[in-house]
């Protein structure tokens, strides 16, 4: 186990990087079914950005000295560039690329045209044109979202508490379990409501700003999480199974929310145990997978297609070739991430 990583976690975001590239996997009649008992990927990566980033930045609040807040600013933009925006841009140049390459191949018409400014600004911009890809332009709308709430509650808690730093914090702290992100989110949840059957940018903002904003209240309450692991792990546990063992359960209003919040409680409350490395490091390898998964499946279906094996791919489960391929995706991550590629 890493030092200062929790285990559980890093087991969950490698559920979760399978889940993805299942959801990519050309399926069967179960699809679905497997798709309501497995987390829901997109909801918890998005929850777990929120929980770390808030706790990141009050930890380094805590701990650093004073700078000004145009120099945070610009280490925090400079950072997400490179964590986020770099690895968006690399990938989403391949994916197009591949999406050339296959519309030349199968001789077909091409869906993208160079010298159309606005498909370049959808895809640069919004996330558009370059398949899974819209969730990591959309995560850094939301993340600069939740980090200029931060900073305007860290403004008004200096005005507010000005005897120590600590006190400082303590008065964001306080501020923000006033239900500020809660608010958020609900807001979020209700926006992204209203234009959920529509295919536009805003409801992917609203879905991945929910789901961060959720991510942080869990944040907020971590200690009293901490505090009731038992009760709380006895809680995910029930709640799972019965979201599993119950289909009408899933459309209820906010179940699916739910689902997600227990399926991080339950990675939280958990006791860490012992696995070996190649299993632990699944938590940094997982954004790996999820950016190279579709080449891997496209380029593999392809192939196997060409030289008459794509029945193949036809015959077996949609679960079992999502393992396949999750398995090659994953010794790609690693064999690749040695020549320092954006993303991996």
């Amino acid at each position: 186990m890493k030092e200062g990583r929790n285990i559980n976690v890093d087991l969950l975001r490698g559920l979760c990087a399978y889940v993805v590239v299942f959801i990519h996997t050309p399926g069967d009649s179960s699809r679905l079914f497997w798709l309501s008992v497995l987390p829901p990927a997109n909801a918890v990566f998005a929850m777990l950005a929120g929980w770390y980033m808030l706790t990141g930045l009050t930890c380094c609040k805590e701990t650093s000295q004073e700078t000004k807040q145009g120099q945070e600013i610009l280490s925090w933009l400079k950072e997400r560039g490179h964590r986020i925006l770099l690895p968006y841009a690399f990938w989403s140049l391949i994916y197009i690329g591949l999406n050339i390459a296959l519309d030349a191949l199968l001789r077909r018409p091409s869906n993208f045209n160079f010298h159309s400014v606005g498909q370049w600004v959808s895809i640069i911009l919004l996330g558009r044109g370059a398949t899974q890809l819209w969730f990591l332009v959309t995560l850094f709308y939301a993340q600069a979202l939740l980090y200029a709430y931060w900073i305007l509650v860290d403004f008004l808690s200096k005005h507010q508490y000005v005897e120590t730093s600590r006190h400082q914090i303590r008065g964001v702290v306080y501020a923000l379990k006033m239900g500020g992100v809660l608010v958020i989110a609900s807001i979020c949840f209700y926006l992204y409501a209203q234009c959920y059957s529509k295919d536009q940018f805003p409801a992917t903002f609203y879905f991945m700003a929910k789901f961060l904003f959720l991510g942080a209240f869990l944040s907020i309450y971590s200690s009293y999480i901490n505090q009731h692991n038992n009760q709380i792990l006895l809680l995910c546990i029930a709640f799972i199974i019965i979201k599993m063992g119950t289909v009408r359960f899933g459309t209820w209003i906010g179940a699916g929310d739910a689902y997600a919040m227990a399926w991080i409680l339950l990675a939280q409350s958990l006791p860490a145990f012992s696995t070996p490395r190649w299993i632990s490091n699944l938590g940094t390898y997982s954004m790996g997978i999820y950016v190279i998964h579709v080449l891997i499946i496209v380029g593999l279906t392809t192939v196997m297609r060409k030289i008459g094996l794509g029945y193949i791919i036809e015959s077996i489960p949609a679960l079992i070739m999502a393992f396949f391929y999750f398995v090659i995706s994953w010794v790609a991550v690693v064999v690749l991430r040695r020549f320092k590629i954006p993303g991996l």
